[in-house]
């Protein structure tokens, strides 16, 4: 039951959580097949589920049905439809060419080692290997049909059977080079050498400390802005700036779905920031260019509206180096002309 209440809880954090459920499922007829139906802990999984599931409709459906299907609709129907909902067979090979890039970003050097581990634990007859083979198969699976945009941090979901399945290579490459007989260390000599060469010059390794960067940019905005100033910016920095009233950018944009035809002026005149805070994450969005990817393609601000905005109502406060947030400019909004 606590495994159904902690997997509906996960998706009402995050709807990407939904990858996992049908891994759980077929664990369980992994276990005991069409008894299943029959066990009891299948039904108190079943039952947690639904629990969570109905505080979800609770919270978020029932009090205003009309609202919450207007917003999803005005967020994310542009850029979070699954690809197996899009009807178009061919948002589906994006998918999995989109999912195959990011884990050779991710992976990068042992990016070869997830296929030689698929062909040795094919071969395994344990079911521990086989039953990593299959959450391995599953997750991707359902990455691929339900999660449109593979974005880097999504990582974290779905690479952990991954990083199992690697994890058993290891054992099994570390077995073979220990045995007696010399052809059977051979096989294992490139995939060991691999994973310590990895481990040599892995980026994960150099990658120095943001936090750094994060306070010092946190430090530099609340020495430039009051206590009362209300923000539109990229999302990280409100994690420094909890006690204001906080829009992230993409607001802009969700108001002019909301109001077909309105300009951006009309948009930042609606939500009234006093401080826009721009770095590079941001100046990548504003932009006149439809990017491919259904983020850069529907999410975007026009930069020329932007910037006419900007030189027509605001005034540059401060501008300084974030490091890895790129050049940070503070701009204050006049609204004494509105």
């Amino acid at each position: 039951m606590l495994s159904g209440v902690i997997l509906g809880i996960a998706f009402e954090i995050h709807p990407h959580s939904a990858i996992f459920i049908p891994a759980v499922v077929f664990y369980y007829f992994w276990q005991k097949g069409s008894s299943s139906f029959k066990s009891f802990h299948f039904w108190s999984f079943i039952l947690g589920f639904g629990l969570a599931a109905a505080f979800y409709v609770f919270m978020h459906v029932l009090p205003y049905p009309q609202t919450f299907l207007a917003l999803n609709k005005i967020a994310f129907f542009n850029t979070h439809t699954p690809p197996i909902l899009t009807g178009n067979p061919y948002a589906i090979v994006d998918s999995i060419i989109d999912i195959a890039k990011l884990l050779f970003g991710l992976y990068l050097l042992p990016a070869p080692l997830i296929l030689i581990s698929l062909y040795f634990l094919l071969r395994s007859r344990t079911n521990k290997d086989k039953i990593i083979l299959y959450l391995v198969f599953i997750i991707l699976v359902s990455t691929i049909l339900l999660m449109r945009n593979k974005i880097f941090y999504y990582g974290i979901l779905f690479t952990p059977p991954i990083d199992l399945l690697l994890a058993a290579l290891l054992v099994l490459m570390l077995k073979m080079f220990r045995s007696k007989e010399r052809l059977r260390r051979i096989p294992a000599i490139v995939p060991l050498g691999i994973i310590i060469g990895n481990l040599l010059i892995s980026p994960y390794l150099t990658i120095p400390d943001h936090q750094i960067d994060y306070h010092k940019a946190i430090k530099d905005i609340n020495g430039a802005i009051n206590p009362s100033d209300v923000i539109l910016a990229h999302q990280v920095y409100w994690f420094g700036l909890i006690d204001h009233k906080y829009y992230s950018w993409e607001e802009i944009i969700y108001y002019q779905r909301y109001a077909p035809g309105s300009t951006i002026r009309e948009a930042f005149s609606e939500l009234k920031p006093d401080i826009i805070i721009l770095d590079d994450h941001l100046r990548g969005y504003i932009t006149e260019i439809e990017g491919e990817s259904p983020y850069s393609k529907y999410l975007r601000i026009p930069a020329a509206e932007f910037d006419q905005f900007i030189n027509d109502q605001a005034s540059l406060i401060k501008s300084f180096d974030g490091g890895v947030y790129g050049k940070i400019n503070i701009y204050r909004i006049d609204w004494t002309s509105d």
